[in-house]
């Protein structure tokens, strides 16, 4: 194997992992059907013909090498993930076009030597071409790395025309610099002697690279600011609901002032023999009074309310609750901002609980109360899928991730206006818990 074969098939192995690692950043089950397993291996090994290693001509065409790359990153990413196929053709697009970028560093006459092994930094041949190889690739992998961390692929879930736009344009301003240095190395012969010039088409390079990671950056922070906007509406009308609800519960404490003449009518059927009549009395009286719905003591009247909105209906489900909460000095949280930390929270627990199947032990804990001069709120639930966490919160399994995995985000958000804090301990199998710590003023 000549050296020029060695370095091909190392940049080869070096940006088949950035696919690999890339792929995993969609956070989607993979698909394990015996019959597509190795599938995704099949398309990602397709790409060593792309790379000048003598098994096969390498197009001359940097477009078709292009085109041909995203196809096989694209049924890479398709087969392996239960992704859409446009978010897999734009994964597929954005390595495309991250390797393109990084190639380019690396084709200048002063970065060109280090990818040849042409320049001694050791007197041993062998380490030198070792250590060579080494650097080029541990650059490139820096910037891999860097890409999967802030871009990740399922943040750019949905597709959106401008995201098309511009990543076609950092596609083709890269493969115009690539073109226009080839021709100024090739036409000039002092351009070795001329470093300024790679240092130019350097910079240019690394600028396209980061106006991607910062419009990609810049359209989740949007999609971001619009699910708060939705939520923000969301939590107004729940709160509009609760008071309505309170209202009624105003009702039927009314009702319960007349339980004086419903025991009169009571005894009434009891002693004319009437027994059935009698049952269907109280069993309308309980209808009518909420007697199915879950009525939890908190010492907040609207928190009491906001509990049994969203548990109610997971109880009838055959979700076990239990509701121990102290919450009588929670009177200095504005009623929107509790709305928008417990009702999310709470959201996100039942939705857990529903998805397990019957007969499975389904559960959801509300505890918590004043202690060491800050309010306590323990919530945790039974979850039946392992929990993925981006930095410090859990991913969304949710399928298309427009208006959704926001909800963490804006209780901490709520939790910050009053120098709360938001904690996701270690989570055992089987059960998330999340808790939430608001200094007492």
């Amino acid at each position: 194997m000549s050296l020029n074969d060695f370095v091909a098939f190392a940049s080869f192995l070096c940006d088949g992992v950035f696919v690999l690692f890339y792929l995993r950043t969609a956070e989607r089950p993979c698909i394990q059907t015996q019959g597509r397993r190795y599938l995704p291996l099949l398309f990602l090994a397709g790409t060593l013909f792309l790379y000048p290693t003598g098994l096969v001509p390498v197009p001359d065409s940097i477009l078709v090498r292009l085109l041909l790359r995203i196809v096989l990153c694209a049924g890479c990413f398709f087969s392996s993930r239960m992704l859409p196929l446009d978010v897999a053709v734009y994964g597929a697009c954005i390595c495309t076009v991250v390797y393109f970028i990084c190639q380019n560093l690396f084709i200048t006459p002063l970065t060109k030597p280090f990818l040849m092994a042409d320049i001694p930094i050791i007197s041993s041949v062998g380490a030198n071409i070792a250590l060579c190889i080494l650097i080029v690739l541990s650059i490139k992998m820096l910037c891999y790395l860097w890409i999967c961390r802030t871009i990740p692929l399922r943040s750019a879930d949905p597709i959106r025309s401008p995201q098309v736009i511009v990543l076609v344009t950092i596609a083709a301003a890269s493969i115009f610099i690539k073109d226009v240095q080839k021709a100024v190395s090739d036409g000039d012969s002092s351009a070795d002697r001329h470093p300024e010039l790679s240092v130019y088409f350097i910079v240019l390079q690394i600028a396209l690279l980061l106006c991607l990671v910062f419009f990609e950056q810049y359209q989740r922070k949007l999609r971001e600011n619009t699910a708060y906007r939705l939520q923000t509406a969301t939590a107004q009308a729940l709160l509009e609901h609760l008071n309505a609800q309170q209202e009624r519960d105003g009702e039927i404490r009314r009702l319960r002032h007349d339980l004086k003449n419903h025991m009169l009518t009571l005894r009434y059927f009891l002693q004319a023999g009437r027994e059935q009549d009698a049952v269907q009395y109280i069993d309308g009286f309980l209808e009518q009074a909420g007697h199915h719905e879950l009525r939890p003591q908190t010492g907040h009247a609207l928190l009491d309310c906001l509990i049994s909105e969203k548990l109610t209906p997971a109880a009838k489900s055959g979700v076990e609750i239990s509701v121990v909460l102290d919450f009588r000095q929670g009177g200095f949280l504005e009623d929107f901002d509790l709305c928008v930390m417990i009702g999310n929270a709470l959201d996100n627990a039942v939705e857990s609980c529903l998805k397990l199947p019957e007969g499975q032990p389904r559960f959801i804990e509300v505890r918590g109360g004043p202690s060491a001069n800050q309010m306590i709120i323990h919530i945790a639930n039974s979850c039946c899928e392992p929990i993925h966490f981006f930095g410090e919160l859990p991913v969304s399994t949710k399928r298309h991730g427009q208006y959704h995995g926001f909800g963490l985000g804006n209780i901490r958000r709520a939790l910050d206006k009053y120098g709360g804090q938001l904690i996701l301990p270690p989570q055992g199998e089987g059960r998330f818990l999340l808790s939430m710590f608001i200094p007492l003023p």
